[in-house]
């Protein structure tokens, strides 16, 4: 199973337009077609970005409540592996047309 690193910009994107390649993500790893990788950093950073009231206006003029950004992070988190905060190898890949919102994300494979 593919494993990712989200970058917080991905997250708050996802979120934020729920038909774009960042949101088709965030569902894939909510029904368990991919794992999403966190470290405890990984984790604050997310809580810290999407309470940044730039980002929670954003929100609220889309009509997205700050319920619904709390249970989605909650959500990931709860799904997601967590690391020490080192993770051992990644690349970057191009996974092609059948995987497009893939493309060019960080994956991580075990070190053998």
């Amino acid at each position: 199973m593919i494993r990712i690193v989200l970058d917080t910009n991905v997250l708050v994107s996802g979120i934020m337009a729920p038909q774009s390649p960042p949101a088709q993500i965030l569902r894939q790893i909510t029904e368990g077609q991919v794992r999403l990788l966190v470290s405890e950093p990984i984790k604050q950073e997310a809580k810290a970005v999407l309470g940044y009231s730039k980002i929670t206006k954003i929100f609220q003029k889309q009509g997205i409540s700050q319920k619904i950004v709390t249970s989605t992070l909650t959500n990931l988190l709860q799904i997601a592996i967590t690391t020490p905060g080192k993770l051992v190898r990644f690349r970057v890949i191009d996974v092609g047309k059948e995987r497009e919102p893939f493309r060019g994300a960080l994956i991580s494979f075990p070190t053998l």
